[in-house]
């Protein structure tokens, strides 16, 4: 029988979700305190951040809150808590994505665009 040291095999583990908006209302606070920061050249994360509730896209934001679960070692969020937290915080994410980052993104996504083209 192999064994899944021998392979260096990661068990997956489910994390358990409730209510999408809720979980990424709770990044909220995390962000305007400064206890987590995003890297300037992450221009899709923050317009993704920048513009959530509006914008069609939330894979990335989804993926932080995974990863700052998984870095908890939690697979359960207090969502109340985070919730009364995040209605102390009026503004929803710091950092304000200027006109040059939209333009930097625009231009990543035409170069993403132009190579799928290119592949297929």
């Amino acid at each position: 029988m192999i064994q899944k040291k021998d392979l260096g095999l990661i068990p997956v583990i489910e994390l358990k979700t409730l209510n999408k908006k809720l979980r990424l209302d709770t990044l909220s606070p995390l962000l305007n305190d400064g206890n987590i920061l995003i890297k300037q050249n992450c221009y899709e994360l923050r317009l993704e951040l920048d513009t959530y509730t509006k914008s069609k896209y939330d894979d990335l934001s989804d993926a932080l809150d995974f990863a700052i679960r998984i870095a908890r070692n939690t697979r359960h969020t207090n969502y109340a808590l985070s919730l009364k937290t995040s209605r102390h915080n009026k503004a929803r994410f710091s950092n304000k994505a200027s006109n040059k980052d939209f333009n930097q993104i625009k231009t990543i996504q035409a170069k993403k665009d132009i190579k799928n083209a290119q592949t297929i």
